[in-house]
């Protein structure tokens, strides 16, 4: 009698174990019935294009190359304002020698303090000369403002760019699921709430959590929709997918 009462007590509590550490789970795959559609979309696209207008003269990367922030991805062409900070450090350098070569008459009040103002001045426009150049220079130089992979190529080298798009990019690591419900499912899928999702055979099950539910339901269709945001490590589930909830 002993024996069957404990293994009936083991039995509950493994149940109860396995009951709540499923719990999350098994209540939001009751939205699935409810699921109207469910696709898998980049967690941010960004398309890059210059600050300035130019001639595109170097792409770094293509169609799905990885790239992380701060790589180079593309250069306009620039040699008038490589020979402008060349001019421009030259100018300081002279300055500068001038400048120090005067410091002791500074000191020894030979120079007038006139003087003294304007050589200094004459100093510091030149450093203001050269940083201006070297900034002008810079902004030639694109670089990536996330992680992830450059969906597509908008332009080739020797196209002139005035603000257009040079480079695509898309961050799927995380991905987010933009799911569609019935209404009547409304309060099944809370923030924070954990789910898996599937891409379909032979692909990965992704975990993530619910970030965002719609305050309002569309009255035309009677639905509202649910944002997932996904891990996906490795890149392994490409975007762009139908999905369902497991």
């Amino acid at each position: 009698m002993k024996k069957t009462y404990l293994t009936l007590v083991r039995h509950s509590a493994m149940s109860l174990t396995l009951s709540l550490f499923a719990w999350p789970f098994a209540h939001a795959a009751s939205g699935v019935e409810d699921m109207v559609s469910c696709l898998l979309e980049p967690s941010r696209q960004v398309a890059v294009a210059s600050p300035v207008s130019g001639v595109v003269s170097r792409i770094y990367y293509d169609r799905g190359d990885v790239i992380k922030v701060g790589d180079k991805l593309f250069e306009l062409e620039s040699t008038v304002e490589q020979a402008n900070l060349v001019q421009a450090r030259a100018r300081l350098k002279l300055v500068e020698g001038k400048y120090a070569r005067n410091q002791a008459l500074v000191r020894e009040d030979i120079l007038s303090e006139q003087e003294a103002h304007e050589l200094e001045a004459e100093y510091e426009l030149a450093r203001a000369a050269r940083d201006e150049a070297q900034a002008v220079l810079m902004r030639r130089t694109v670089l990536s403002p996330i992680h992830g992979v450059v969906v597509k190529r908008l332009l080739s080298p020797g196209e002139q760019t005035a603000g257009s798009p040079v480079l695509r990019l898309a961050t799927i690591n995380p991905l987010h699921a933009d799911i569609t419900l019935r209404a009547s499912a409304y309060g099944k899928l809370r923030p924070g709430m954990s789910l898996r999702v599937s891409a379909g055979e032979g692909l990965p099950v992704l975990n993530g959590k619910v970030r965002q539910v719609d305050p309002m339901i569309d009255a035309a269709s009677s639905t509202y929709s649910v944002s997932v945001e996904l891990a996906n490590p490795g890149n392994r589930v490409p975007a762009g997918l139908n999905c369902t909830l497991r």
